[in-house]
C-alpha cells in the first residue's frame, strides 16, 4: 500500500532538508526519539573564526500551499507541544522551525533530467525562542518569506551560532 499524502510530505521535507545541509557541508543527525520536537540536528565544525562549534536543532514540517507565493508571510498552524518546545529558551542548542512548502499537485513536487533535479517549492525557517507558552491546541505562526532555508542562509545561521553561541 502506498504512503498517504502526509507521509509523502514528511519524506519529501526530509529529502529537501538533507539536500540543503549536505550541499552546505555540514553533518546532520536524526534523534531516535522525537520527544522534544526535534526532528533533525545539524553539527558544524571547529573553524578558526568561530568561538563555538555550531549546532542547531529543528522541527521540520511540510504543507501544500499555492497561496504563499502572493504573500510576504506564510501562515502555519503549529501544535501546542511543538510550539512550546521550540519557544522554550532553556535549551543550550538553538532550535528553529522549518516549513517546506510544496505544490498542491503532487506531480509537480519534483522534476528531474540528466542535467538537473528540481524540488518545488521552498523551505522557510523561524525561531520561536523566547515566545510565551500557549495553552490552546495550536498557534498560528508566520514565517517571513525572506527567511529561506537555503545553503547560503544555513551557513550564515551556523556562523552566527559559532560566533555568538546562540541564535
Amino acid at each position: 500500500m502506498p504512503m498517504d499524502l502526509n507521509q509523502q510530505k514528511e519524506q519529501f521535507s526530509n529529502a529537501y532538508f538533507c539536500a540543503v545541509v549536505a550541499a552546505a557541508g555540514y553533518s546532520f543527525y536524526k534523534p531516535n526519539v522525537d520527544d522534544g520536537s526535534i526532528d533533525w540536528g545539524i553539527k558544524g565544525y571547529r573553524e578558526p573564526d568561530l568561538n563555538y562549534i555550531p549546532q542547531l536543532e529543528l522541527q521540520l514540517k511540510c504543507t501544500a500551499n499555492e497561496e504563499y507565493l502572493s504573500k510576504p508571510k506564510i501562515s502555519f498552524d503549529l501544535g501546542r507541544k511543538n510550539y512550546n518546545d521550540l519557544a522554550n529558551d532553556t535549551s543550550l542548542i538553538p532550535r528553529i522551525l522549518i516549513v517546506v512548502i510544496v505544490p498542491d499537485n503532487l506531480a509537480k513536487w519534483s522534476e528531474h533530467t540528466e542535467s538537473h533535479l528540481i524540488l518545488r517549492y521552498c523551505a522557510y525557517w523561524l525561531s520561536l525562542k523566547g515566545q510565551a507558552s500557549i495553552e490552546g491546541a495550536k498557534k498560528r505562526v508566520y514565517l517571513d518569506r525572506t527567511n529561506v532555508f537555503s545553503v547560503k542562509t544555513l551557513k550564515e545561521i551556523m556562523t552566527y551560532i559559532g560566533v555568538n553561541g546562540e541564535l
